[in-house]
């Protein structure tokens, strides 16, 4: 699947693991939101989060975060 179709239908957007030391649950919506700032990240794009207050943006920064270092650290160990 290309590129411009995974950003025209976000659902087909892997998901992506918050790494071994996350310890909160992300909800689904959460996870989706992970699985799109990751994709973006890997695309070079930048990207903003405008869910309503209180919805748990920055948990899903910090996931996102986590599972940057974990990815990295495993690129590391190889």
């Amino acid at each position: 699947e290309t590129v411009l179709a995974q950003l025209k239908r976000p659902d087909t957007i892997k998901t992506v693991e918050c790494g071994t030391e996350f310890y909160a649950k992300l909800r689904e919506y959460q996870q989706k939101g992970l699985g799109w700032l990751y994709t973006m990240k890997e695309l070079g794009l930048g990207a903003c989060l405008a869910d309503d207050m209180g919805l748990g943006k920055t948990i899903q920064v910090i996931a996102l975060l986590n599972s940057m270092r974990m990815k990295k650290e495993e690129k590391v160990l190889l």
